[in-house]
């Protein structure tokens, strides 16, 4: 499809604008969204049971409803910069983000939003401004990443705890094929229920400069030997792979990288502590640095 073809896409079908998501009232009635307060922030809101409003922007945006434990659909029109859900103490009502819409959010963070299950794909420019996704799924019921999650994320230069202890069992390998600003993947995957890793997921993240735990405490098998050949900036491997108790084959040399060597007993930079810690299954375990196999708990 050409250019000219999509803007005529986007102008004949204006509902692709809209963020929609499905709220549970539950047992107080009372919904808070975790839109951040934010003096650019122009919005209105479709509370999906006959109520709707303009929201002040430097307010959380609060309803309550008639009916308890009940789902709505709630349909944002306009301008949102943060979704942040840090500050808001309800935030478990969303069960499920039904369309991301183009509202020209720089920040998405639904950490600690539990009975969210379901996220829907992106559209074109849903993300096209966002830099930061740290802990954006972090602590959510969600069990699976839609493939093209991330296909239009230039800007993105964070990911740390993105998907750290939600219930998810795979990563799509081109998660991440469009995000080459991408500076942290910190702890992005730990505590999760995968159990490989696509060869290709950084293929197209040359700038990461920190992957400290971010397989942590996964079930994953093996380690693609190729995994971070295209990551030569990375200055943390803290703890990358500790805990991966299911680890067989060999593990990657990345002690031997930059500064790394025998004088400084391979504590240097990057830095490795317990990047390897409780994997003994691995064939070259014994070849591994002992500050490599650190207990990162010490």
């Amino acid at each position: 499809m050409s250019n000219y073809e999509d803007v005529l896409e986007e102008y004949a079908n204006p509902e692709i604008k809209l963020m929609k998501l499905i709220v549970n009232s539950g047992d107080s009635m009372e919904v808070t969204l975790p839109i951040k307060p934010n003096s650019e922030n122009n919005y209105t809101i479709d509370w999906g049971d006959g109520t709707k409003e303009k929201v002040d922007p430097m307010a959380y945006a609060t309803h309550t409803y008639s009916s308890a434990s009940t789902e709505y659909t709630v349909t944002i029109d306009g301008t949102v910069k943060e979704i942040d859900a840090d500050n808001v103490s309800n935030s478990d009502s969303i069960v499920k983000v039904a369309q991301w819409g183009e509202l020209g959010l720089t920040k998405v963070n639904f950490d600690d939003c539990s009975n969210l299950v379901e996220i829907a794909s992106s559209t074109k420019n849903s993300f096209k401004d966002v830099t930061d996704f740290s802990s954006a799924f972090c602590g959510t019921g969600i069990t699976s990443i839609p493939e093209n999650l991330f296909a239009n994320c230039q800007n993105v230069t964070d990911f740390s705890w993105a998907f750290a202890h939600t219930q998810i069992t795979s990563i799509p390998e081109n998660l991440f094929a469009n995000c080459p600003n991408v500076t942290d993947f910190s702890w992005a995957f730990c505590e999760t229920g995968i159990t490989s890793i696509p060869e290709n997921l950084f293929a197209n993240c040359p700038n990461v400069i920190n992957f400290s735990g971010t397989f942590n405490g996964t079930g994953i098998k093996s380690i693609p030997k190729g995994l971070f050949d295209n990551c030569m900036k990375v200055e943390e491997f803290y703890g990358t792979f500790a805990f991966c108790t299911e680890l067989k084959g060999p593990a990657i040399e990345l002690w031997t990288r930059g500064d790394n060597d025998t004088l400084n007993d391979y504590q240097g930079t990057p830095d490795g502590w317990g990047c390897y810690y409780d994997c003994e299954q691995l064939d070259n375990y014994e070849q591994i640095p002992s500050y490599w196999k650190k207990d990162t708990e010490m």
